[in-house]
């Protein structure tokens, strides 16, 4: 398992997901991330991390599933 090594002091556990049924998967595998703009009435964009790759990754999400949330301060 690839714990990362918080060189940007970003700190995340892999939450994994709920989709639309409530059931839960992807547990310490991923995180993904609501932010905070909409694509449309469907689908609102999301940030992303895999333990399995030291990138980061975004797209649009179903708005049924059930992605964490991470509040941040602009300083």
């Amino acid at each position: 398992t690839n714990n990362g090594t918080n060189e940007t002091g970003f700190t995340a556990l892999g939450a994994g997901q709920r989709d639309e049924f409530g059931d839960f998967d992807h547990l310490k595998v991923r995180a993904r991330f609501w932010t905070s703009e909409a694509y449309d009435d469907d689908l609102a964009y999301y940030a992303g991390l895999n333990n399995n790759s030291s990138t980061g990754q975004g797209d649009k999400g179903d708005k049924n599933y059930g992605y964490s949330v991470r509040l941040t301060k602009d300083v």
